[in-house]
């Protein structure tokens, strides 16, 4: 009853998304100029029938996106320890280890969602506030502050296209989190069905050579149980389904049917995704560069900031 979004990185207040693995650059060459995509030099893969005889197209598989076209990174840090030995004073031989962590002052924004509002406020007030997340809690990490954002609609940075349903074109079909399907025997999967797993109508099919998918198996920690739960065997986020469908169909028990995502394991953020999104579409008609505007921030003048002040005393003067 209660589903929980991916927390993805935040930039200007945009929630950002993975890369498109149906994002292609020509090898030697850009595809971003500093923090900023560089629309023309991207290639839609499914959208692209011959290359140029000179020309190799590379795969874009890491990073993160906005709407207005900046790139956002993420921000590691390392740092190694060893175990103290207290009685000889020292590190603890044979011990060391090392912590591979997010920097402090990044920002994510998630959300959470349910059809039951009085359980929805029941479950965002237990949320909010200071917590600790991840591993090493009793250390120096995971100290997170959550909060909650007035007015914000999680979709009003990134939307489907419904306009084109219907008419026998080519869906396109972006993961926005990790996709986990079940077969006819209820095992894990990589091929979903279109019929069955996304409510499509009979006869539509996975054009696998137009798509670009990529696959993750985890087993995630419950730090309540201290036990591992079972195995997600799942298509990775940012990969790209591209689907045939018949000429004419109607697309209501479709739109029904993603509503609330695909697949299982839905309360856990995955199954969320994203039909003929605007940056998967052309710009016109036989374009093959995505439909993206970038918008550079201007520059501005920050005023010197002043890190610590010593205030005079009598021993100056002896200077």
């Amino acid at each position: 009853k209660v589903r929980f979004g991916d927390g993805h990185l935040a930039k200007n207040n945009t929630r950002s998304l993975k890369m498109p693995l149906a994002w292609f650059y020509a090898k030697g060459e850009k595809y971003q100029d500093a923090d900023c995509l560089l629309p023309d030099q991207i290639y839609i893969h499914h959208q692209v029938s011959t290359p140029k005889a000179d020309q190799q197209l590379k795969q874009i598989r890491e990073g993160f996106f906005t709407r207005q076209g900046s790139i956002v990174k993420i921000q590691h840090s390392f740092a190694l320890k060893s175990a103290y030995d207290s009685e000889k004073r020292r590190s603890e031989t044979g011990l060391v280890y090392g912590y591979d962590s997010l920097c402090r002052g990044l920002e994510w924004i998630s959300w959470i969602e349910s059809e039951d509002e009085a359980l929805l406020d029941a479950v965002v007030k237990k949320v909010i506030g200071e917590r600790y997340i991840g591993r090493s809690r009793s250390s120096q990490y995971g100290r997170v502050k959550i909060e909650a954002i007035e007015g914000f609609a999680i979709d009003q940075d990134y939307q489907s296209d419904f306009s084109r349903l219907g008419q026998g074109s080519e869906l396109v079909v972006y993961a926005e989190g990790n996709l986990c399907f079940l077969d006819a025997f209820g095992q894990p999967t990589y091929q979903p069905d279109p019929v069955k797993d996304f409510g499509l109508p009979s006869g539509s099919s996975i054009l696998w050579d137009k798509s670009q998918i990529r696959t993750d198996c985890f087993a995630p920690w419950n730090h309540i149980r201290k036990s591992r739960d079972l195995e997600r065997v799942c298509i990775d986020k940012g990969s790209v389904i591209v689907f045939q469908t018949p000429e004419k169909w109607d697309a209501s028990q479709f739109q029904a049917k993603i509503a609330h995502g695909v697949g299982i394991y839905r309360s856990e953020g995955m199954g969320e995704i994203l039909v003929n999104p605007e940056f998967l579409m052309p710009q016109g008609p036989g374009d093959v560069h995505p439909k993206i505007t970038v918008k550079k921030a201007e520059p501005g003048h920050s005023a010197p900031v002043l890190m610590s002040v010593v205030e005079k005393d009598p021993s100056d003067q002896a200077l």
